[in-house]
């Protein structure tokens, strides 16, 4: 199991990052108390960018999560926020008072939406993982754990893992990986296992004893956040 290097662009990029992280939180620290419109400002920036770097990463990797677009949508709402108290006209500032309950309420729509149909395009992407084939873990790719992961047996997790298949399908080699980097992956290098792939898009598959199912727990979460944030609007609309 190879360990990731990281390229001198990776390191300075990440060092650019961690400087503007820690200077971000001690600049909202310092105005928090001030300027209450260049705190929002700040947080605003802080979440917009933090979101579009997890978006990017996870882009690139293959592992979209929806999560990464409302640190989005929260960061620009609320340093245009910010910049309207500041810069606004009155009317300009008093719309948007009026529509802060709509912006904050429609995060849980975000996530409602997003969980519902993102489990629906994973349910229907492994429905149509039907041929078997045979397919041997040539590589498991490893990258350091950013937060403090454990294994089954409690133990820090200091590396996440993700294996790489190869595989022949009508006479072609395919070789294919989820990109996405978990603790609990159990793949050996050099050992064989069925793969479940699109016979028309040999690149998409499943892992044997991948869940096909519709996952239960996130429509349930898809559907309550979308009924709560719009019944919320409605109340709100009714009450103001």
């Amino acid at each position: 199991m190879d360990k990731r290097e990281y390229t001198t662009g990776e390191i300075i990029l990440g060092t650019v990052f961690a400087i503007w992280f820690f200077a971000s939180i001690v600049a909202f620290m310092l105005c928090a108390k001030t300027s209450g419109w260049l705190a929002l400002a700040i947080i605003g920036q802080y979440f917009f960018v933090f979101g579009l770097v997890a978006l990017v990463n996870g882009l690139k990797n293959r592992d979209f999560k929806p999560v990464f677009l409302i640190f989005l949508y929260a960061g620009a709402a609320t340093l245009c926020g910010g910049l309207i108290m500041q810069y606004g006209n009155e009317a300009l500032q008093k719309k948007f008072t009026e529509l802060i309950p709509y912006i904050g309420l429609s995060i849980f729509l975000v996530v409602g939406v997003l969980s519902f149909f993102n489990a629906l395009v994973r349910n229907r992407r492994n429905q149509n993982c039907t041929q078997v084939v045979k397919a041997t873990c040539i590589s498991v790719k490893t990258r350091r754990s950013q937060t403090s992961d454990f294994d089954n047996m409690g133990k820090p997790v200091r590396y996440l893992s993700c294996p790489v298949f190869r595989f022949y399908y009508r006479g072609r080699k395919y070789e294919v990986s989820h990109n996405t980097y978990t603790r609990y992956c159990e793949a050996q290098e050099g050992a064989v296992y069925e793969l479940y792939i699109n016979p028309e898009h040999p690149h998409c598959f499943r892992e044997e004893g991948e869940e096909i199912r519709l996952n239960g727990m996130e429509l349930t979460v898809g559907v309550f956040f979308t009924i709560v944030s719009i019944a919320g609007m409605i109340l709100v609309k009714v009450l103001g």
